[in-house]
């Protein structure tokens, strides 16, 4: 999760440097990247049912910088043109602003029809926050994950721009809490515990602590194909199967087999 101010930048660890404005990387002393991949896609579409699917894949921004950015002002455009009618948010996205990412959030749960939220890959970092705003929640295929964690942050200055960054950190991470709060089997301390921890959910995982609360089966592998679009590395716990850097969870040993009459002393 990333937030702009005046004294320093929060940012998503997934991305950072290279999520900043070209303007702000030269002040650092880093050059833009160049040749990204472009994969932001906010719209809305028609399934067969004549259901509304608003889509939004990218990572969460207040502008649109490298293309692969998803905004606030779109979503709510996009739910404007849909007048009240109920409406499928398909979220695949890494995260990124945490304000624009609790825009959506506000604009979903205003929105007058019904919302579902869907994860068609991933919902990570303020995505996840996003996925809350559903009235039904899902997540489509056992290959998607939903993971949260606390706000990041680049700070400079002096101690009182340092003290600044971490009252600011700590009252978004408090919000992030209230929300998913509202909607999950897990009390304040256990989200706490887990947002330190940079948990990583799987689908079902997430069906049991209560992000979602069912799976759609029957398009697994598009979950997998599309949480495959972002470089996860930056995060400290991104499994390896996402392209992340964690170790593989070492495999639980088989229980050691139960004493038989013979093995018993005299």
């Amino acid at each position: 999760m990333m937030q702009m101010t005046n004294n320093f930048d929060l940012i998503n660890g997934a991305f950072g440097p290279s999520r900043l404005p070209a303007a702000r990387l030269r002040t650092m002393g880093l050059e833009a990247p160049q040749n990204r991949e472009l994969t932001a896609r906010c719209e809305i579409v028609r399934n067969e049912g004549g259901l509304a699917e608003l889509f939004i894949y990218g990572v969460v921004d207040s502008e649109v910088w490298w293309g692969d950015e998803v905004t606030s002002s779109q979503v709510i455009t996009a739910l404007a043109d849909l007048d009240g009618a109920d409406v499928l948010v398909r979220i695949n996205s890494p995260g990124g602003l945490v304000t624009e990412g609790m825009a959506i959030y506000n604009a979903l749960v205003a929105h007058g029809g019904k919302v579902t939220t869907q994860v068609d890959g991933l919902a990570a970092s303020i995505a996840s926050v996003i996925l809350m705003a559903g009235d039904d929640r899902q997540a489509l295929g056992d290959g998607s994950f939903v993971m949260i964690h606390n706000a990041w942050g680049i700070t400079w200055g002096d101690k009182r721009d340092a003290e600044a960054m971490r009252a600011l950190l700590a009252k978004m991470d408090a919000a992030i809490v209230n929300v998913y709060g509202k909607g999950v089997a897990m009390d304040a301390a256990a989200l706490v515990s887990a947002l330190d921890a940079e948990t990583w959910f799987t689908a079902s995982e997430a069906v049991e602590a209560g992000f979602v609360s069912n799976i759609v089966t029957d398009e697994a592998q598009d979950a997998v194909k599309a949480r495959a679009q972002f470089d996860l590395k930056g995060f400290a716990r991104a499994p390896k199967a996402l392209g992340g850097s964690a170790p593989d969870p070492a495999p639980v040993p088989d229980p050691a087999p139960a004493p038989s009459a013979s093995d018993a002393g005299p």
